[in-house]
């Protein structure tokens, strides 16, 4: 298939063969390349897989091997891991003690008044104080 110059087009350029790694990476680092990919205007027609030139958004001229034409965003930030689930309810847990602790005022610079009288609470906190909705589906209330 066929590429038209000015496409906009990704490209891989290896940057390091397997053999110049630096010696401290780790070994199963050290038997792959480096590569960079970089996104730019195509400067002449060519077919996925050719070595071209991209000039880039930031007016960088590339050469690399064309991977593909009009790339979208495909973003993904992977399974979910249910080891972090709990570890963001211990943060949670920590920080609402600390959260106490502020709105008993043992932290508060003397004459900060921001959450005395506020009836925040480590419930409230963790319920979404402050956002006018609670985490349990209830409403703030002033």
């Amino acid at each position: 298939m066929k590429i038209s110059k000015g496409s906009w087009v990704r490209i891989e350029k290896i940057i390091l063969e397997p053999e110049v790694r630096a010696p401290q990476v780790p070994e199963d680092t050290k038997k792959t390349p480096l590569k960079m990919w970089v996104k730019g205007h195509l400067q002449d027609d060519a077919q996925i897989g050719d070595t071209v030139s991209v000039r880039t958004r930031a007016d960088r001229l590339e050469i690399g091997t064309l991977l593909c034409a009009d790339q979208g965003y495909d973003l993904n930030y992977g399974r979910f891991v249910p080891e972090l689930l709990s570890i963001s309810e211990q943060v949670r847990d920590l920080l609402c003690e600390k959260c106490e602790g502020e709105i008993q005022g043992q932290n508060l610079p003397d004459g900060d008044e921001r959450l005395h009288g506020q009836g925040l609470t480590h419930e409230t906190w963790a319920n979404g104080a402050g956002d006018g909705q609670h985490r349990d589906g209830g409403e703030d209330h002033e």
